[in-house]
């Protein structure tokens, strides 16, 4: 498996993946919910090196990505959500010190459980300065556990979403 920087020519593939989920007719696997984004959201966070994928035989098979730049109605929802439920004691940081999104997807034949790859390597590549990354889980996804076990902490829970925050700085044991 190969890790890196997403380029152009990578988006087609990654909104097959997100797609995917977005439209996933059966819900026990995962899924991910809301607008996705378009080709341009996309070159523009590929701009700003914040899409990563994994490639298995020169096949994309995962993304991760952050978003602190679209418009995307999502990402738009989670910086709502995140000025409702913020506060410096739950968090532990300033509210700017955080990345407003994430997503990670793996392509549904992938037979590999690349996405804590996928995290680690975002984590060990992110420049910025932000110090974690802010993002939502709908409360009925099967796989809150894959984000934990990824690294993941559930911060807050209400009936419609878990609230996860994602620490940045480098891995452990690396």
């Amino acid at each position: 498996m190969k890790l890196a920087f997403a380029q152009s020519s990578d988006i087609p593939r990654i909104l097959e993946i997100m797609n995917y989920w977005l439209n996933v007719p059966s819900k026990e696997s995962g899924f991910l919910f809301g607008v996705p984004f378009t080709e341009e959201e996309l070159q523009l966070m590929i701009e700003e090196k914040a899409v990563f994928v994994a490639r298995i035989e020169d096949e994309i098979q995962g993304y991760f990505l952050f978003d602190e730049v679209t418009r995307n109605e999502t990402t738009q929802m989670n910086k709502n959500l995140l000025d409702k439920v913020y506060s410096k004691s739950l968090f532990g940081f300033e509210k700017e010190a955080l990345i407003p999104r994430g997503s990670v997807a793996v392509a549904p034949d992938c037979q590999e459980n690349i996405s804590k790859d996928l995290m680690d390597f975002f984590k060990e590549n992110y420049q910025g300065s932000k110090k974690a990354m802010f993002s939502i889980v709908a409360i009925d996804n099967p796989n809150i556990h894959v984000h934990i076990r990824n690294g993941v902490e559930v911060v807050l829970q209400d009936e419609k979403y878990y609230y996860v925050l994602y620490r940045l700085g480098k891995t452990k044991n690396k």
